[in-house]
Formats: structure tokens, sequence, C-alpha cells
């Protein structure tokens, strides 16, 4: 089972960890709850804490999840996303970016929210 946690706002940006079964469809409800709360804030950054996220089970779940960061979060929004280092292989950025989202994923806490917060 997946669940998120919201975490304390700790800079301009939304914050949250997602943890459990890598489901595609409950990583599309979260992803449209976090979308809804951006737009009712000022800020246009959403930082994932997915740390406690299990391995997707296949490639097609990594492009769905790719697909739907990108509908979720159009450009301008920025997001990042911190996993451990073994699950990451990139094909969801890539899915994303191509489809127009700033998104990226990294393997630590720092560098995402460094690259979060950059202008760039």
């Amino acid at each position: 089972m997946l669940s998120k946690t919201i975490l304390p706002e700790s800079g301009p940006y939304l914050h949250v960890k997602i943890s459990g079964d890598f489901d595609v469809d409950a990583i599309g409800k979260l992803i449209g709850d976090d979308a809804r709360k951006i737009l009712q804030t000022k800020g246009n950054r959403l930082l994932i804490d997915a740390t406690a996220l299990l391995a997707p089970h296949t490639e097609f779940d990594r492009f769905l999840a790719g697909k739907l960061i990108a509908d979720a979060f159009p450009h301008p929004v920025k997001v990042a996303a911190y996993a451990r280092k073994e699950f990451i292989n990139k094909f969801a950025e890539i899915v994303a970016v191509n489809r127009g989202a700033n998104f990226r994923v990294f393997d630590n806490q720092a560098d995402a929210t460094e690259w979060l917060i950059s202008s760039t």
C-alpha cells in the first residue's frame, strides 16, 4: 500500500514523502493531490522523498509515472525527487522531460533541493 506524508515547511516548496509499493494508480492520485495543493499556494516547486518507495515492477510503470508527472506538473512547475540509488535509471525522468515537465531525479536530498531551488 502506498502512503504519503506532507513534510513540514522547510523552504519555498511543497515537500512530500511517499512510501510503500510502487502502484501507478495510487501514485497518480497522490500526484494529482499535490498538483492541486501547489496550485492553491504561491509556490511552484515540489520535492518528493521517494527513499521509502519500493522499486517499480516494470519499466512500463516507470513510463506511466513519468507521463503522470508531465501531465500533472506542466512548466513552470519544477519537481525534484530523490530515491535510493539502486532504483534510479532515469527512465521516468526522461519520459516526463520529453513531455515538457521540469523534473529531475537524484539519489540524495541535498542535490535534489539544490536543483529545485536554483533559478534554472
